[in-house]
């Protein structure tokens, strides 16, 4: 857009070009051909001299509008105008700043830096599964419940001791604590887990290094993981799997996954299941 093209059909603002936003102006307009160029010069001074009239009434409110539009504009001797993107501090757009502020806005955050709700040490089934575990967006019962689904029950189909939410079948059911008092023992943690909160900005959250944060962040979700899948064994197949069977799967797949996906070094598999952190 050059400053000596007309002002009224190549300035825009929102969708809406000047000629279709200020009507009124652009019909009291002498100069309807005016340039970019000698408009905002009009406006810089008393901004009245290619009106037919003075604008008074509704047309005056335009008149104030559009000066309040066009009067902060600087224009640059024979230099051509550009497109910048307001959301970027270097006025450029791209596609990676873009999904950066798309997840800022939709995925869920604390404020721990640590949480994250990406880890390249898992698959991306994995990744998804979190995601929308967090969001409460997997179907337990009370879910669907929820969403108007007929069922006999709405207790856990594990315990039959509470109602099944997102919390009670990954963390509070007996069988998922158990398997993460297995885990934790098997870190050498003397801990407890009791939620979300715990994996991403509790006491695991000040662990020493950047590795190690990542390797027990992939062995979290894994446990999720394998859970949520013991559950619909249980719901789908009524096959009820040990705590000690979960476990190994655990062990197993988290050396498998995370072995694959880890560039810094190799990992043992005797030292990954006697002392999983001293492989970090």
């Amino acid at each position: 857009m050059w400053t000596d093209t007309s002002f009224w059909d190549d300035i825009w603002v929102g969708n809406l070009c000047f000629k279709n936003r200020f009507k009124r102006l652009y019909r009291l307009e002498n100069n309807k051909n005016i340039n970019i160029r000698d408009k905002v010069a009009e406006f810089a001074g008393n901004g009245l001299g290619s009106w037919a009239y003075n604008p008074l009434g509704r047309t005056g409110a335009e008149l104030e509008e559009l000066v309040g539009l066009v009067r902060p504009v600087i224009l640059s001797v024979d230099q051509r105008d550009e497109w910048k993107w307001v959301l970027d501090a270097k006025g450029v757009f791209t596609v990676k700043r873009c999904s950066t502020l798309i997840d800022n806005a939709t995925l869920v955050r604390s404020p721990n830096p640590l949480e994250s709700l990406r880890n390249s040490l898992v698959p991306k089934k994995v990744e998804v599964f979190i995601w929308r575990a967090r969001l409460g967006r997997i179907p337990v019962r009370v879910e669907l419940d929820k969403r108007g689904i007929d069922l006999n029950s709405a207790r856990c189909p594990i315990c039959d001791n509470d109602i099944e939410t997102v919390e009670h079948i990954l963390f509070s059911c007996q069988v998922a604590k158990d398997i993460w008092s297995k885990v934790l023992r098997w870190w050498g943690y003397n801990s407890s887990i009791f939620g979300f909160s715990d994996i991403f900005c509790g006491t695991f959250g000040n662990l020493a290094y950047d590795n190690k944060k990542a390797f027990w962040q992939a062995v979290c979700w894994i446990v999720c993981y394998i859970l949520w899948k013991s559950r619909n064994a249980k719901v789908f197949k009524n096959k009820i799997e040990t705590t000690s069977s979960l476990l190994n799967e655990i062990q197993s797949l988290s050396f498998e996954w995370i072995s694959r996906r880890n560039k810094r070094n190799k990992i043992d598999w005797l030292h990954w299941f006697s002392c999983p952190s001293s492989t970090c």
